[in-house]
């Protein structure tokens, strides 16, 4: 990856690891998200277990929506096919770097994200965190619970939806808050992964050049391009 600019990927699928392992991965981390929290508890395993015993983050658990805890994100027919090698060894802590996962709403960014993440955290055995950036910033503001600083010192931490919101600008509070949270996790050299509904250019405009300058240091940016998952087509 380079140290200066994004690098970016066409469109393909993501079949790197066989489709079986993949499936048996995922499904092992739905079955271990389902069972805490039909059992209403979310126990701190994130240190002193056996290598043999499957890793959890009771941080990561608590800050995943529900939606997401049973999803296999490599199944996505979107991810490029050149960036393959490049995720696999990301989610295996064989690399790192920071990962913007950028696309139309519907294609599955998050699901993907979700999906590294969690592999990663089960690879390197750490923790990790999701975090929304619309959310995070309202709790930024007085009055709310700013987890500015476990933010900055999880060791893997998912930003989704930088830059949405469904305003066109953001004010000087809200690109304030994103560069205390995106600088600090530059400066002890922590990566992040993005996902985001704007392209390269509309985000560096959106969160201000410092941010993004900071972002696209030793980054990946990958656009899933398609229809949405959803259902339906983007008109």
């Amino acid at each position: 990856m380079s140290d200066d600019t994004p690098s970016s990927a066409s469109v393909g699928s993501f079949s790197d690891a066989p489709r079986g392992t993949r499936e048996v991965a995922g499904a092992r981390i739905g079955e271990i998200l389902a069972t805490m929290r039909s059992n209403g508890a979310l126990p701190s395993i994130e240190s002193g277990i056996p290598s043999d015993q499957p890793f959890v983050s009771s941080a990561w658990v608590q800050s995943l929506p529900r939606r997401f805890g049973h999803l296999d994100g490599f199944s996505n027919p979107y991810i490029p096919d050149n960036a393959r090698l490049l995720l696999s060894q990301w989610a295996a802590g064989q690399v790192s770097g920071n990962i913007l996962i950028l696309g139309l709403p519907g294609t599955g960014k998050t699901e993907l994200a979700v999906s590294l993440v969690a592999r990663r955290i089960e690879s390197i055995r750490k923790g990790g965190m999701f975090l929304d950036a619309t959310e995070f910033v309202a709790q930024m503001r007085p009055g709310g619970i700013p987890r500015l600083t476990e933010a900055v010192g999880v060791t893997e931490l998912l930003l989704d939806d930088l830059g949405g919101g469904g305003r066109s600008q953001m004010s000087e509070f809200e690109i304030e808050a994103l560069f205390r949270l995106i600088n600090g996790r530059w400066s002890q050299e922590r990566h992040i992964v993005v996902t985001s509904n704007l392209g390269v250019e509309e985000l560096k405009v959106r969160i201000g050049e410092r941010s993004y300058d900071r972002l696209r240091h030793n980054a990946t940016a990958i656009t899933l391009v398609g229809d949405s998952l959803r259902g339906g087509s983007h008109v």
